[in-house]
C-alpha cells in the first residue's frame, strides 16, 4: 500500500482548494507588487533626503475649504509639494498648455494640466505660511514618457533622485525653511483632524 492509497477523496479535495488558494494568493501578491513598486520606490527615494516627509496631505485653505496634495518634502532651504500623476503611454503637455494628450497605443485621452493644481496649492500655502520657498512638480511614474520634452514642473520618476539630489545642494538650509515647516506640520495636524470630524 502507498502514501496514495491512503488519501480519500476528502483529502484530496482539500489538498486541490489549499494548492489553488495558494495560487491565488500568490498571484494578488505579485500583481500588488507591481502595482505598488512605482510608490515604494518613491518613498525609498525621497526618504534618501527627508525622512521629515508628508503623504497624503489635507490642510485647510483658511476659509471653508481644503487643500490636497500627494507629498510634501522638507528640503534644505524649501518645501517641495508634489503630485502623482498615473498617466501612462506617451505624455504630450506644456505648463502653459490647458489639455495635455496621453497616447497609449492607438487611443489618445486628453486630461487637464496637472501642474495647474500643484501651483495653486503652492500659491495658497506660502500665503498661509508667508513663506516663499516652496516648489511645485508632478512626478509621472514609470510607465509614462515624454517624447517631444519633460514640461516644466512636470518629472519622470527616473529623475526623481536626481531632482532632489539638485534641489538639496542649490538650496541651503535656513531659519526660514525650518520655521515654515514647524507651522506647517502644527497646521496639517489640526486640518486633518478638522476634516476627519466633517466627513465623520
Amino acid at each position: 500500500m502507498t502514501l496514495l492509497d491512503n488519501i480519500t477523496p476528502l483529502m484530496l479535495a482539500g489538498m486541490i482548494l489549499a494548492a489553488v488558494l495558494i495560487t491565488i494568493t500568490v498571484v494578488i501578491y505579485v500583481r500588488y507588487l507591481r502595482k505598488t513598486a512605482d510608490v515604494r520606490k518613491i518613498e525609498k527615494i525621497i526618504r534618501e533626503y527627508s525622512e521629515a516627509f508628508e503623504r497624503n496631505v489635507i490642510l485647510s485653505d483658511g476659509i471653508d475649504g481644503y487643500l490636497f496634495i500627494d507629498y510634501l518634502i522638507p528640503l534644505s532651504g524649501e518645501i517641495i509639494a508634489m503630485n502623482i500623476h498615473k498617466a501612462e503611454g506617451y505624455i504630450f503637455g506644456g505648463e502653459n498648455i490647458d489639455l495635455w494628450t496621453q497616447v497609449v497605443g492607438n487611443k489618445s485621452t486628453k486630461f487637464n494640466n496637472p501642474i495647474v493644481d500643484v501651483n495653486l496649492f503652492v500659491q495658497q500655502t506660502s500665503n498661509i505660511l508667508k513663506f516663499d520657498g516652496m516648489t511645485a512638480c508632478v512626478l509621472f511614474g514609470s510607465k509614462s514618457e515624454f517624447p517631444k520634452g519633460v514640461p516644466e514642473g512636470a518629472l519622470p520618476l527616473a529623475s526623481l533622485e536626481e531632482y532632489l539630489s539638485t534641489q538639496a545642494e542649490e538650496t541651503p538650509a535656513t531659519e526660514a525653511a525650518n520655521k515654515a515647516w514647524e507651522k506647517l506640520s502644527a497646521l496639517l495636524d489640526e486640518s486633518r483632524e478638522s476634516y476627519n470630524r466633517e466627513v465623520g
